[in-house]
């Protein structure tokens, strides 16, 4: 259903007008970007977001669109649907409709429907787009209250982040300082509509709950307790940051004040347990409790997680022990610490055949993808980047996982070594043995791994395999591989 706010506003025209000001406000802090999302329920929050910025984004020429989910839970989501869509008519933009299905996996429907809604946000997210969400103040009280009945760990209390990795891109929220009444003056101002959803008044869901009844009782008793609950939030904020950088430290063996790496730590599934073992047990939970945070990990019970350091920590060095919460695993091995989602029990990685001539490409295999290119020379040696030689006349590259009884040649004059024990040496996980991808150029094996190029096609050999030009190879092919990031 859709609804007019006829009634004058809550405030005075001044206070209004000084709302709106810091409504357009905000906008200076929103990431720059060519591509714009933004989320758009078609409640009051969406609406005015999408109305006041959608001009402003606009005029900077970049491409905007908006993406409404529809659950399809009430009888009224299509015409939720329909109003989006004309609301888009009206400012020149095109409107995504993702329809999903809520399937609760123990979390409750709220839950489920929250992570429906971010997996379709983030299929429509270019890479280096901004999503934006028009969550405000009061959602964050609601959030925080909610978490302080939970009896979450203490950096959960920072809240709802104002911006975070989504993908490949970002995801931002500009009016997390705003409160909810300062949106409703302003679209009253304007004589704007949008839709109500009947659900928002079911006292069932938690949430309806916190701000229908406890957060109103306590403003009663203390007018201050929404500051104090945001004054928490605020320390929370700086303890976590403080985290985050002790995690970076830990992962990464870097100095703890260092500044970069934080896009290899949001997708870094490993922690290695010698820095953190140098820390006193109360810093490893911190690391731990934000490494979950960080990987977007549904943090396990307070049972499951004391069990990390009865079972994992404290298990022999050849042991391989290993938790398991919903659909996340932690295991050990060697002495680091991985992270792994589950893979479900149908999954076959059949062989994949590319063209040389189609290259480059980005190839997704499992949860690895490997980026392909052709090279006319090798570049300076990198830490995650091969170079292969490709013989003369080879037309295409093969992908596929082990079938067993794989052998490859690493250096010159050496015997060829099992796959097993170059992986060993290497210490890629046994999980991950079966599931990593390899390269056959013709019928030889020719790559299994970062630093694992068999030596008649590496840059280090010029075999008479290869074509050459004036004594150098004129067709090289530069291996990279990465992991996928989880929805």
């Amino acid at each position: 259903m859709s609804e007019t706010k006829l009634a004058a506003p809550f405030s005075s025209p001044s206070v209004v007008r000084q709302s709106e000001e810091a409504l357009l406000a905000s906008f200076a802090d929103i990431p720059t970007s060519s591509h714009y999302l933004i989320a758009l329920s078609g409640g009051l929050d969406s609406a005015v977001l999408l109305r006041l910025v959608v001009p402003v984004l606009l005029k900077q020429g970049a491409t905007v669109q908006a993406v409404h989910v529809h659950h399809g839970y009430s009888r009224n989501a299509d015409t939720w649907a329909r109003y989006c869509q004309t609301l888009c008519e009206q400012l020149n933009i095109e409107c995504l409709i993702e329809r999903v299905a809520v399937t609760s996996d123990g979390e409750g429907w709220e839950a489920a429907a929250r992570q429906a809604r971010y997996q379709a946000f983030q299929a429509h997210l270019p890479v280096g787009g901004v999503l934006l969400l028009a969550h405000h103040q009061d959602d964050q009280l609601e959030t925080l209250v909610m978490r302080l009945r939970q009896s979450k760990n203490t950096m959960s209390l920072a809240g709802i982040p104002k911006c975070r990795r989504l993908g490949g891109g970002l995801l931002f929220r500009p009016w997390l300082n705003i409160r909810r009444r300062q949106l409703e003056d302003v679209a009253v101002l304007h004589a704007w509509d949008w839709v109500e959803d009947e659900s928002n008044q079911d006292s069932r869901f938690t949430r309806n709950w916190v701000r229908h009844f406890l957060l109103p009782a306590m403003h009663d008793l203390d007018q201050s307790a929404e500051q104090k609950i945001v004054d928490l939030a605020n320390a929370a904020g700086r303890l976590k940051s403080l985290t985050a950088r002790l995690v970076k430290a830990v992962v990464f063996c870097a100095p703890e004040s260092s500044a970069v790496l934080s896009s290899e730590l949001l997708s870094c599934k490993r922690l290695p347990m010698l820095p953190l073992l140098q820390l006193s047990e109360e810093g490893q939970r911190l690391v731990m409790r934000e490494w979950f945070e960080l990987q977007h990990v549904r943090q396990p019970s307070a049972s499951i997680f004391d069990r990390i350091w009865t079972e994992l920590l404290t298990a022999s060095v050849d042991a391989s022990p290993m938790l398991r919460w919903g659909s996340t695993t932690l295991r050990r091995y060697e002495n680091t610490l991985y992270l792994v989602e589950a893979a479900p029990d149908s999954l076959v990685l059949e062989p994949i055949e590319l063209a040389i001539e189609a290259l480059p490409q980005q190839v997704s295999f499992g949860r690895f993808c490997l980026h392909l290119a052709c090279a006319d020379k090798p570049e300076a040696r990198s830490n995650d980047i091969d170079y292969l030689c490709l013989p003369e006349g080879l037309q295409c590259v093969r992908i596929a996982v082990r079938s067993g009884g794989e052998k490859l040649a690493t250096d010159a004059g050496a015997g060829s070594t099992s796959l097993k024990k170059l992986f060993t040496l290497q210490k890629v996980p046994p999980w991950e043995r079966s599931t990593r991808p390899l390269l056959w150029l013709g019928d030889r094996l020719a790559w299994v791994g970062v630093g694992l190029t068999g030596y008649e096609f590496s840059s280090d050999n010029l075999s008479d395999s290869c074509a050459r030009v004036d004594g150098v190879s004129s067709r090289w092919l530069s291996v990279r591989m990465t992991i996928n990031a989880s929805p």
